[in-house]
């Protein structure tokens, strides 16, 4: 069943990345959703029908995220009871997607259900089928679509899961490489950046685990640096162009600083008790489509803050301060799993920063791998423990 499942993401992310024309509307990707409310249901029938992991369950980091899971469904429940939207209903299912993905991971990996080498292999398709999306895109004319830029997350965000395993193999170095220039292709700065620091996270935690294979991680990240450099050079009038919006606060970062002006302006303007527990579920988009455009807020805290308030920031910042917990745990039991874990959750620090990631249906491959190493570096820690028993 697990190979149904990652077969299942797999085919989903072909479906959205080939037959979903950029800029089609909830109301038109019926497909598409039916097979996210199957997977959606299945990993919640993973987690639900499993028996319950005290020790596991009972970490900072499944409160954290049962908390935000809970925070969230809580405002999207009140605004479908407010008023009924089927693309409301889809949004509040891709919130929680990802949530719902780390917690069938955590119990697959503790059940020996989830072995590192098939996450690995489900991402190299995956990756594949992306990277030859947004490069095809290079040449078609597309690639500074909405949507297409895009994309350069959806890699970002399964690379980690590429250097899951030790030894990636010429394979998985090819597919690491497709994907590297693929994202340097559509000139996404901020993916770009990510993977960058994210790639400094897993040298340093390389070390860590593997302190006589450094030249292992170095001839990667060597590997990684001459094909940016070769990619920036073919592309390097395209890219200078994209950095002319630097020149104004208000249109940095692709129009980045006006939103950002714009949602802190109106969250002060909220009355006491908005300004506390947020003005409801999604209210970003409604708020710049008012004043400007429809658009999210490219900034997960900017988003949670107007839209959940500042009990939302703190809910949020107890879930990001558990995941410095988990790798905390991870450095100090030498975890192999520890490299792919800080490059995640570096990428995912950036992209919450200056992206928006949280409601993105693609964060399922994030929290596959979160739930992934947590089930792991628990099952490491009950192995220390009996040897000391004994």
């Amino acid at each position: 069943m697990v190979g149904v499942l990652l077969a299942g993401l797999v085919a989903w992310t072909v479906l959205d990345i080939f037959f979903a024309p950029v800029g089609q509307v909830e109301h038109e990707r019926t497909t598409q959703h039916v097979l996210l409310g199957c997977l959606w249901g299945l990993m919640a029938l993973y987690t639900a029908g499993a028996r319950l992991d005290r020790a596991l369950y009972g970490s900072g980091l499944v409160h954290a995220m049962a908390a935000y899971a809970l925070l969230v469904g809580v405002h999207g429940l009140v605004r479908l009871a407010g008023a009924w939207d089927y693309a409301t209903l889809v949004t509040l299912a891709k919130h929680l997607f990802w949530i719902v993905g780390f917690a069938a991971a955590a119990r697959l990996q503790r059940a020996g259900a989830l072995p590192a080498r098939d996450l690995n292999r489900a991402a190299q398709v995956a990756i594949v089928c992306v990277s030859a999306r947004l490069i095809a895109s290079v040449f078609d004319g597309t690639v500074m679509d909405y949507e297409a830029t895009g994309w350069a997350y959806w890699v970002a965000r399964l690379l980690p899961l590429l250097l899951l395993v030790p030894q990636p193999g010429i394979v998985g170095r090819a597919v690491l490489v497709s994907a590297v220039v693929a994202v340097v292709c559509t000139l996404k700065r901020g993916a770009l950046l990510a993977i960058i620091l994210g790639q400094l996270g897993f040298l340093l935690a390389w070390g860590r685990v593997h302190p006589r294979q450094r030249s292992r991680a170095v001839a990667l990240a060597v590997l990684v640096g001459l094909v940016v450099a070769g990619v920036l050079a073919w592309r390097w009038e395209p890219f200078v162009g994209r950095l002319a919006d630097l020149q104004s606060l208000e249109t940095a970062g692709s129009w980045r600083g006006s939103f950002y002006r714009i949602i802190l302006a109106q969250w002060c303007r909220l009355d006491v008790v908005r300004q506390i527990f947020g003005a409801g579920f999604w209210a970003v988009p409604d708020l710049l489509e008012r004043v400007w455009v429809r658009q999210y807020a490219h900034s997960d805290w900017l988003e949670i803050l107007y839209d959940y308030g500042l009990l939302g920031v703190g809910v949020f910042a107890w879930l990001n301060l558990a995941m410095l917990g988990l790798m905390r745990q991870a450095w100090r039991r030498r975890d192999e799993t520890l490299p792919a874990l800080v490059m995640s959750v570096v990428i995912f620090w950036l992209g919450t920063l200056y992206s928006g990631f949280t409601f993105w249906p693609e964060m399922v491959w994030f929290g596959l791998l979160l739930g992934y190493a947590a089930g792991h570096i628990e099952a490491g820690r009950r192995r220390c423990t009996r040897r000391g028993a004994i």
